[in-house]
């Protein structure tokens, strides 16, 4: 290229420099011919020779540039590799933590005294009758029905979603949830569905019952597994209106945190942000109840300023839970709402953890790291895991 280029520019130069010599011997004026062609011949090698130096120059700077990319390439593909080998090590070290929960469970419990369950053996005059298979299928299918019979023989499930710490690779907390099988009743291959919150608050006590044995069931999670640990790996239960009105489950749940205060640190419970920003005064006293008893709390979402946030952390908010779609700006916004950036900073200044839920991919994972947020949640790293029957089972006897 640069051969033909130099090549190109002499003829160029020749041709400029013979038009004149050809006009002078024409006009037999030799000398003036001689003169003329040498001014131009030297004015096109001095063109010649800066574009040679500039062409020279161009292949420079591309030929750096090239290596430049070349480089960042290197390096982002380097950084891309690495960041993936910890994301897979963070899940792995995630749902090993839900298998050593429950190991390190059976161990405590084993050195507990068994308690003895004696039935009471039917009268002679009674025949016991087992449900129909038809009878249980319906159970199955229908989640309020599985929901009321399991709160009424006390065999009700949970299983734990770990909250992951990124910078310290494992576990902080657990998102508590009820496990309901999805299946008819002797069906082994059957799945489990899991439930943090019924979906509808709906008529009745059934939601506050619900809610109220989630409690429970963390509570004896926390005293005897967690011992000494539990303040730094707590366990969160989801909570609505339902059990705020329901005034018998409502004073059950403070004294559970009042009659133990080593609890507080370990158990929060988590509410929805248009309950804990004033927008529901309906719920002001039973938050205010929940508040002196010294019950952590965890905001679900949020719609507000920087001032209202502020607010949280004098209803004892330690948290607030944010999906990952609305930190990465997936979700339509009002015009008032705070970007993901400005949601992070007013949290911050509140002195309030953000936990991002819902992170689905390992892209999801870089961006909100990028955003500073160290504490995530959702199927990226392990989906709910049932604690093992003879953990649950032992449990309950203590």
């Amino acid at each position: 290229m640069k051969k033909a280029t130099v090549t190109v520019l002499l003829l160029a130069a020749g041709i400029m420099a013979a038009a004149p010599v050809q006009a002078a011997i024409a006009d037999t004026l030799a000398p003036a011919g001689v003169a003329l062609s040498a001014l131009f011949s030297t004015i096109a090698l001095i063109i010649c020779l800066y574009c040679v130096v500039r062409l020279r120059r161009l292949l420079r700077d591309h030929e750096n540039f090239m290596q430049s990319v070349e480089k960042a390439l290197r390096d982002y593909s380097a950084k891309a590799d690495s960041n993936t080998a910890t994301i897979n090590d963070l899940a792995a070290g995630a749902r090993s933590a839900v298998n050593q929960l429950s190991n390190r469970l059976v161990e405590q419990l084993d050195k507990l005294p068994a308690a003895r369950e004696v039935q009471a053996a039917p009268p002679d005059n009674v025949i016991s009758l087992s449900k129909t298979a038809d009878e249980s299928k319906a159970v199955a299918r229908n989640p309020r029905k599985q929901l009321e019979e399991a709160l009424a023989t006390g065999t009700l499930q949970i299983a734990l979603e770990p909250v992951v710490s990124v910078s310290r690779a494992e576990a902080t907390g657990f998102e508590v949830h009820a496990a309901l099988p999805d299946r008819a009743a002797g069906d082994p291959s059957g799945q489990w569905r899991f439930l943090r919150r019924m979906e509808g608050e709906g008529k009745g006590s059934l939601a506050a019952r619900f809610e109220l044995e989630l409690i429970r069931q963390a509570a004896r999670v926390c005293r005897r597994q967690l011992s000494g640990d539990a303040p730094s790996m707590p366990l969160q239960v989801a909570i609505s209106k339902a059990l705020l009105r329901d005034a018998a489950a409502l004073d059950e749940t403070c004294k559970l945190f009042t009659s133990q205060p080593a609890l507080c640190p370990a158990l929060a419970l988590s509410l929805p942000v248009h309950i804990l920003n004033g927008a529901n005064d309906t719920c002001h006293d039973a938050l205010d109840q929940l508040q002196q008893a010294g019950v952590r709390l965890a905001c679900e979402g949020w719609r507000g300023n920087h001032l209202a946030m502020a607010k949280l952390a004098g209803r004892n908010v330690v948290a607030i839970k944010l999906s990952a779609d609305r930190l990465l700006d997936r979700e339509k916004l009002r015009d008032t709402d705070l970007s993901a950036s400005s949601l992070c900073e007013a949290a911050e200044l509140a002195g309030l953890d953000v936990i991002a839920t819902g992170v689905r991919s390992d892209e999801d994972t870089v961006s909100l790291i990028d955003l500073g947020i160290d504490r995530m949640s959702g199927p990226r790293f392990s989906e709910p895991r049932l604690l093992r029957e003879d953990s649950v089972a032992r449990v309950r006897q203590v």
